[in-house]
């Protein structure tokens, strides 16, 4: 039995969806508190020049702060993320980091899948880190329950809003905070992608790869034939 790998090949159009959404009479908007937004800081930032993110020793991701456009932009495994419909790498005003408890769920994937599956516990709350204008603050993300139109909020410890920079924001969920580093050094990735670049990988087996011939190596010995004496 073929299994098709459906959380990699579902697309959605959101003019599609509305629309749809509208002539079965569910297309309503609920008032939400959420994010708060203000072009003046929240007091108290310490300097955030780089944001690096392992996730479980299988991938990496990395936001580096800009000061020409006072944005962060996105590594993702050392090299530059770029976005395929524009040819731009990925940036953003406001990066957040949320720590949310993970749950097994076996009963998410068909049995054949090797895959674990896993519930990401997306209320109640957790810890969380905003970077922002070359800063960052930690507090604390917080949703109230799991009801229509309660939406993400991102605290310091005494409740008031950790204030966000108007524009574009990514947030980025991870099971511990001890995967997350946060440094006032700028590591040169594109030194490091370029070099990346430049190192050949194999295909994987079965694909043959093909040997070239050292021009370096020296030849091995030839070993003399005896002549059968006459």
């Amino acid at each position: 039995m073929a299994i098709c790998p459906f959380e990699h090949t579902l697309y959605l159009d959101t003019n599609v969806l509305w629309d749809r959404a509208t002539r079965r009479g569910v297309n309503t908007g609920y008032r939400a508190r959420g994010f708060a937004f203000s072009e003046t800081p929240s007091p108290g930032g310490e300097p955030a020049n780089d944001l690096h993110v392992e996730y479980y020793g299988q991938i990496d991701v990395r936001w580096q702060y800009r000061e020409e456009t006072n944005t962060y932009v996105r590594y993702t495994d050392n090299a530059p993320h770029f976005d395929a419909a524009d040819g731009e790498q990925l940036w953003a005003d406001n990066v957040i980091v949320i720590e949310v408890p993970h749950e097994e769920r076996p009963d998410l994937f068909e049995s054949e899948s090797r895959s674990a599956s896993q519930q990401i516990n997306l209320w109640d709350t957790g810890r969380a880190y905003l970077l922002r204008d070359g800063q960052y603050w930690e507090g604390y993300w917080r949703r109230r329950d799991r009801e229509p139109g309660t939406a993400l909020e991102v605290m310091f410890g005494d409740n008031t809003p950790i204030m966000m920079r108007p524009g574009r924001t990514w947030v980025m969920v991870t099971r511990w905070m001890n995967y997350v580093t946060i440094s006032t050094e700028r590591p040169n990735i594109e030194a490091t992608a370029t070099i990346i670049a430049l190192t050949p990988t194999n295909t994987p087996w079965p694909t043959p790869i093909p040997q070239t011939p050292d021009p370096n190596a020296q030849a091995a010995p030839v070993e003399a034939t005896p002549t059968p004496a006459s």
